[in-house]
């Protein structure tokens, strides 16, 4: 959402580990706040947190 020389993101994304002895999915939210300086994008406010498992099944519209 632009905001003149200010825009705000958010977004939810997954991070998924493989191996022999591992399986491991996190599902996480996180909000930016950009703005230009020397006229140039650049994050001056970034926040992130892990989802617990039933708000991430609620977010992607799955039953939980």
């Amino acid at each position: 959402m632009p905001l003149g020389n200010v825009a705000v993101t958010s977004y939810r994304f997954v991070v998924t580990i493989k191996g022999e002895r591992i399986d491991v999915s996190r599902h996480y939210r996180t909000t930016n706040v950009w703005t230009k300086i020397q006229g140039r994008c650049q994050v001056v406010a970034h926040t992130a947190f892990v989802l617990d498992p039933k708000q991430a099944a609620r977010l992607a519209g799955e039953p939980g």
